[in-house]
């Protein structure tokens, strides 16, 4: 008798209603194979426009996390997988974006290249656009987008929309972390896996559809005005200085930081200076 292989699939979401319940229909219509069975961990971070009473009318069987509108990406799926490793051991837990329509091939594409690592490496799945003809969230190297090719790859820091994490990583990497609040949450945990010698690995076919989020490059459009580039710029959504610095800081160095933290601010003042000269 097979063993039955209990996964945990980790979702945040804020007034996305319609996107959450067709990123759930698409969860729940993948095709999985009889030994694997997942359990939804969502946290609703103080959405208004009814997307919690939706999905536990839709589905009841989710477990439902409430939030006050303040965690954001990374600090929901660090309350998600918080609570789903308390309630139970897991096999596997999945970073799931609420923006992501999963494939219905993408559950056991995942697993089956996590079996091929002895499900001791960090599995990325890459999205595309609806036409499929961009790659648009997935893993990275050399500062690019890994682009889709048939095969297995070796990325250097992913995406957090689709990522399968084994219980043997958990296990030695533990949660996310909780300083950042929305971005680098995802490469943070990429960064720490390379730490310890754990590989992530991107599969060969994209897992999804996930269209590209612009906001975080509206601090640096010189069609907005200077107090919405400033105030996005210092938003959790935007490429917050502080958080960034720390992250650069732990990863790439005193003087990297530096040099980062000013050119964004340089940016965001003097954003068509920047365009005409790159």
């Amino acid at each position: 008798m097979r063993k039955l292989n209990i996964v945990a699939v980790l979702i945040t979401c804020h007034n996305r209603k319609e996107k959450t319940l067709n990123c759930l229909n698409a969860l729940y219509d993948s095709e999985l194979k009889s030994n694997f069975s997942f359990e939804v961990f969502l946290v609703d971070d103080g959405s208004i426009d009814g997307t919690g009473e939706a999905v536990k009318l839709a589905y009841p069987d989710v477990n439902l996390i409430n939030g006050d509108g303040s965690l954001y990406w990374n600090r929901g799926m660090f309350k998600a997988w918080e609570f789903a490793s308390n309630k139970r051991k897991f096999d596997y837990y999945i970073w799931l974006n609420d923006d992501t329509m999963i494939f219905e091939h993408a559950l056991e594409l995942a697993f089956k290249e996590s079996e091929k690592e002895n499900n001791n490496s960090v599995i990325v799945g890459a999205t595309c656009n609806e036409n499929m003809t961009i790659t648009t969230y997935g893993g990275w190297g050399k500062g690019k987008l890994l682009l889709i090719n048939g095969k297995s790859q070796i990325c250097e820091y992913f995406n957090g929309n689709f990522v399968l994490i084994p219980d043997y990583v958990f296990n030695k990497l533990g949660n996310l972390n909780y300083r950042y609040r929305h971005t680098n949450g995802d490469f943070d945990y990429a960064y720490r896996a390379r730490e310890k010698g754990i590989k992530s690995v991107l599969l060969p076919d994209y897992v999804g559809t996930c269209e590209r989020d612009k906001n975080t490059l509206v601090c640096f459009d010189p069609k907005v005005s200077l107090f919405k580039r400033i105030k996005l710029f210092y938003s959790p959504i935007g490429k917050n200085p502080f958080e960034f610095f720390y992250f650069n800081f732990r990863y790439k160095g005193i003087l990297v930081a530096f040099r980062i933290f000013l050119s964004n601010h340089l940016r965001v003042l003097f954003p068509s200076f920047f365009l005409k000269k790159y």
